[in-house]
């Protein structure tokens, strides 16, 4: 196995308990810890992945020479390998905010989790013709990761309510008119 496979992988290894960890100290348990859990995992995923991809076709740019040995210049081709990581990092790295917001019971972070990962299955899934060992590891993690977004509506006891309005003040009555 390649070293940059064995760094993502210890990365993500290594990650996904330090998650865990923080979601536990701030007291989040159950069901919440659940869905914030798998978010933020399918986060660290998408950012830790991308981030390794990005480095390695700028190395390859250095190089100047692909995997098998052809030229490796800078064109089309590698703009869109740099683009495509670029978006799925900002994406994983907002999935990721999601998760720990569904943790603090954000109901904003829920809408968000689904809006992002919707975009990123609009980007992924359409590469499974052209690069199936990577798109559909993402795109299979984030239907899953959709499913459990959608499972976990709040409860309406966990809704946020609006804040009370405040008490209206009284008029001050005109003086000397």
């Amino acid at each position: 196995m390649p070293l940059p496979d064995i760094a993502v992988l210890l990365a993500i290894a290594l990650g996904t308990p330090a998650l865990g960890a923080l979601l536990w100290r701030r007291g989040v348990r159950g069901r919440r810890f659940f869905t914030a859990m798998w978010v933020g995992f399918y986060g660290l995923v998408l950012t830790v992945m991308m981030t390794a991809h990005c480095l390695d076709v700028l190395s390859r740019l250095y190089v100047g020479r692909g995997y098998d040995g052809a030229a490796f210049p800078y064109d089309f081709r590698a703009y869109a390998l740099l683009l495509l990581g670029a978006l799925v990092v900002g994406c994983g790295a907002r999935v990721l905010r999601a998760g720990l917001g569904l943790g603090s019971a954000d109901p904003a972070s829920r809408r968000e989790g689904i809006r992002v990962t919707v975009a990123v299955l609009a980007v992924v899934a359409p590469l499974i013709p052209i690069h199936s060992f990577f798109a559909i590891p993402l795109t299979v993690l984030g239907v899953l990761t959709l499913a459990v977004l959608l499972w976990a509506a709040p409860k309406p006891a966990e809704r946020v309510l609006a804040p009370p309005l405040p008490e209206p003040r009284p008029v001050p009555e005109p003086v000397g008119v």
